[in-house]
């Protein structure tokens, strides 16, 4: 007889990361409030104290265009482009913006751009707050005339670059960080920036070199969750296209930046079954499963991955610690009755199949292999049974297992 498979598809599970990075820059401290005490400091006129906090917060990509724009500013009152007066004005409004006060926040910027005039610092500054504010077509022509003011600035494109990309303007995002890039200062960021905004179009093969350039200027962005991302979701679509070493090599990269991602080793041990390394994909679902006891697709994984061994004890094992988690997941016990079925535990697989059918009485394999467990236990009616229903629902498609069943039931009538 041959044995018909149950077919399932291949579980592949995506990451989706926050905009977070590994570590902080003070301890206990979130990147943001570094930058928030700076510009406390700002305000106050103590600019040395301001300046130390802005440059450890370059340190984090999510603050580091903000902190070079506030170095920008700190940097012009040093050579005389504006005065500490206009200074203490622009961080008393980013302030403001922080507190959600964006009105005044605008205001107090307009103040201090009428008063310096092409000072293009205030008017990114405007335009992120009326960003804030929900007034995108505002913000866009605030952003333009800062460009317009300082052509030659990347910050200014580094900025707008990043309000094209969260706006999706994908041709004029990219154009805003090509220019970007190609400035040795801000290049690091660009690439960063520019590589998350490929993580959100799936782009991972753009993205990931991006941040190979901005992780050789500063190392610990490496670490961030949008990297982990980009080389686990590469992986991922490797998988679907069936380049399973490759995908071996990202889901590596990614333990590699965070070994607690448990993730990773699950997709890492699909990969390795697809190469037929069973006992290596074992090894990859025991890891995840210490990491994350109550993950029962990786119960059920490595179950399949046992099977492929002919373990079928453990692969019941692990079978029934998935549906101890998932109690309603159907897949996860018609598996178990097939391999209680092939342990020629009949009773137990006909209570299992059972169950299925009750959820799912048009499920043919259920039937089928009901039928041979009845068959085996000498219960010739009930098999009967099983295997007419099989008949009933079963495509015609499977030409092979109708012939068995009918050749059963003309044994059985016998």
């Amino acid at each position: 007889m041959i044995r018909k498979a149950f077919l399932t598809t291949s579980t592949v599970i995506f990451f989706c990361a926050a905009a977070a990075v590994s570590g902080f820059g003070e301890t206990g401290t979130l990147p943001g409030d570094i930058v928030a005490k700076g510009i406390q400091f700002g305000r106050k006129k103590k600019f040395e104290d301001a300046r130390a906090k802005f440059d450890s917060s370059l340190a984090n990509w999510q603050t580091h265009a903000n902190a070079r724009l506030y170095l920008q500013i700190l940097d012009d009152v040093e050579h005389g482009v504006i005065k500490a007066n206009a200074a203490v004005n622009i961080f008393k409004a980013v302030q403001n913006d922080f507190k959600a006060s964006y009105k005044k926040a605008v205001k107090g910027l307009n103040k201090v751009a009428r008063k310096n005039p092409g000072y293009y610092p205030a008017v990114l500054l405007t335009a992120l707050s009326l960003h804030n504010m929900d007034k995108p077509d505002e913000a866009m022509a605030t952003f333009d005339q800062a460009v317009g003011m300082a052509n030659d600035s990347s910050l200014a494109f580094l900025m707008r670059g990043r309000f094209n990309s969260q706006l999706r303007e994908t041709d004029k995002s990219l154009a805003d960080f090509k220019k970007v890039v190609a400035n040795s200062r801000y290049a690091a960021i660009g690439h960063f920036e520019r590589g998350f905004f490929y993580c959100a179009d799936q782009k991972y093969d753009k993205a990931i070199p991006d941040f190979e350039q901005a992780v050789k200027v500063y190392p610990d962005w490496g670490k961030s969750s949008v990297v982990l991302e980009a080389y686990h979701n590469r992986g991922v679509f490797r998988m679907q296209s069936q380049k399973f070493r490759l995908a071996l090599a990202d889901f590596n990269k990614a333990i590699e930046i965070d070994p607690k991602y448990v993730n990773s080793y699950f997709n890492k041990g699909l990969a390795l079954r697809k190469l037929k390394k069973y006992s290596e994909a074992i090894k990859q679902f025991s890891i995840c499963l210490e990491k994350k006891p109550d993950y029962p697709e990786a119960y059920y994984q490595r179950a399949a991955t046992f099977k492929k061994r002919k373990m079928l004890d453990k692969a019941i094992a692990d079978l029934q610690k998935a549906l101890a988690l998932r109690a309603d997941n159907h897949q996860y016990r018609f598996e178990l009755a097939e391999r209680l079925y092939e342990k020629g535990r009949y009773k137990e697989a006909i209570a299992d199949f059972a169950a299925v059918l009750i959820k799912a009485p048009n499920n043919y394999w259920a039937h089928y292999w009901t039928g041979y467990s009845y068959k085996y236990l000498g219960q010739k009616k009930a098999a009967l049974a099983s295997f007419r229903k099989f008949l009933a629902l079963a495509p015609k498609q499977h030409r092979s297992q109708r012939v068995y069943a009918e050749t059963e039931i003309r044994g059985l009538q016998k």
